[in-house]
């Protein structure tokens, strides 16, 4: 078996550097955070793979890619930098199925062998079982990555390849997604429910992903209105998106809008240093889902401003079933099973409309 020479691993100074840039992506120049929608494209993607509507096979940078995973994912599961390239391939590959990330982890496998074996002119089988347990950051050293190639992009866009893959999401599965939700209405008006069910690309991940951004600021979804949760999924700035609920949405009881507008991070009233109001600023980065599902997006926005989804309004209406502050998130969660039986029909929906086209094989 071929083993790897250790002493001609990374020197210090080269890990040092490229930690030195995965930190810069975190806190430099940062202005509209993107990290939150490239991850949720991640998971998009996760989708995609797993019914074949579209595909990413990042063997032509691969440095560049797991610099991507290293910033998105790596702070997910709190790692400093330095753990990060620490981190075994293989360790790494678990932290991204930890994460619900297991096709886009094969995929990485796959992408590091491939790469490994060009730039050290190996033969790929024999690298095989040898990638698994090289560190990340020997990985990064072999294929030739180097933070200065990247580091004009540091006040612009972090991550080209996130940037190419939210625009191919947009492009092949934003209008089939809307016209998948329309369809399953069958002319009906949508439930609460319904609402939920139609985010993609699946309102478990969602959630998941705004309650860690809440959580890093020791926050929690607990007793916020659907509001708030709607508008950090949605709202994209620079693309132009930022929601504005309707009243019964965000006033009522001992809420008002102001309340909403500091809960999603548009006023910075009641933070008390600059330092923590830069801190909220950037864990609450939005996931800007308008900005690759724009028209799914506008079609639910017109639901909320026209339907009778009470359980998603601040106040109980006379004779209707509200859901308060808390309560739309219990519904929620009592009702999993329905909203996930939902999201498959659109899933099939979706292949459905895909069936022949040439960008369901490749990104």
């Amino acid at each position: 078996m071929l083993e790897v020479d250790h002493r001609d691993g990374p020197p210090r100074p080269y890990l040092d550097e490229v930690a030195s840039h995965i930190r810069r992506l975190a806190v430099a120049g940062r202005g509209e955070d993107v990290r939150g929608r490239n991850l949720l494209a991640l998971h998009v993607l996760e989708m995609s793979y797993a019914h074949g509507w579209l595909s990413y096979a990042p063997h032509r940078d691969v440095g560049r890619w797991l610099i991507m995973l290293l910033d998105l994912v790596g702070a997910r599961v709190g790692l400093t930098p330095e753990a990060r390239l620490e981190r075994t391939v293989d360790a790494f590959l678990e932290d991204l199925r930890d994460t619900g990330l297991r096709r886009v982890a094969d995929v990485t496998e796959a992408a590091v062998v491939s790469g490994l074996s060009r730039s050290l002119a190996w033969p790929r089988l024999a690298l095989e079982p040898v990638a698994p347990r090289l560190s990340i950051g020997a990985v990064l050293w072999h294929v030739g990555f180097h933070s200065s190639a990247y580091r004009s992009q540091v006040h612009f866009e972090k991550h080209s390849q996130g940037k190419l893959i939210r625009r191919k999401i947009g492009s092949t599965l934003d209008e089939l997604w809307a016209r998948a939700a329309r369809r399953h209405l069958n002319g009906a008006p949508p439930t609460a429910l319904y609402v939920l069910a139609a985010l993609p690309p699946a309102f478990p991940v969602i959630l998941a992903q705004v309650e860690g951004a809440l959580h890093r600021v020791d926050e929690s979804l607990e007793g916020m209105p659907f509001a708030v949760f709607y508008a950090l999924v949605t709202d994209a700035a620079r693309a132009g998106r930022r929601w504005e609920p309707p009243d019964r949405f965000v006033e009522g009881w001992a809420y008002s809008r102001d309340d909403f507008e500091r809960a999603v991070g548009r006023t910075l009233k009641g933070a008390h240093s600059r330092k923590r109001r830069y801190r909220r600023s950037v864990a609450l980065a939005e996931l800007g889902l308008s900005s690759f599902f724009p028209t799914t997006v506008a079609l639910i926005d017109g639901w909320l401003e026209g339907c009778e989804c009470s359980e998603l309004w601040i106040e109980r209406p006379e004779g209707a079933h509200a859901g308060g502050e808390a309560g739309w998130l219990e519904l929620a969660r009592a009702n999993m099973e329905a909203i996930e039986d939902l999201q498959w029909r659109f899933y099939a929906s979706v292949s459905d409309g895909l069936d022949g086209r040439p960008s369901r094989r490749a990104l």
